[in-house]
């Protein structure tokens, strides 16, 4: 089975996405609260909320645009939920593969400075196991 760039951009923020909210999850339940942990689903993307603690990886939003075109109204969602919680610093992951191509909105250019992969390797899927190789 092939994937196509757009349905391998699509596992990956699914992946990542999933990933964080189990280990939002299993932060105890009186320090989750301490540092405002939640996740909130904007749109087609998963928004992780951590205004306590200063990193960046915990204050983003994944998957932006992969399922169903982003619009100016859900950046302007994401931003506003960000900046009230008072994260001090946040990301908003824009894919290549994300839709539509030149979104106008306040986010046009990236951060000076900042560069990330979040991928960079080939991506290899096992969709089956043969069932002698089950133990």
């Amino acid at each position: 089975m092939s994937l196509d760039p757009r349905e391998v951009a699509m596992l990956a923020d699914s992946v990542d996405a999933a990933a964080f909210a189990h280990v939002f999850e299993a932060v105890p339940a009186a320090l989750r609260s301490q540092i405002g942990l939640r996740i909130e689903p904007v749109a087609d993307a998963t928004l992780l909320v951590a205004p306590g603690m200063p990193a960046t990886i915990l204050n983003r939003a994944i998957g932006l645009g992969l399922r169903q075109a982003a619009t100016e109204e859900s950046v302007a969602v994401i931003a506003a939920t960000d900046r009230a919680s008072g994260a001090k610093a946040w990301w908003l992951h824009w894919n290549p593969w994300a839709a539509p191509e030149g979104l106008d909105c306040e986010f046009q250019q990236p951060a000076k400075g900042l560069s990330c992969e979040k991928i960079q390797r080939p991506l290899i899927v096992r969709l089956a196991v043969a069932r002698d190789e089950v133990p």
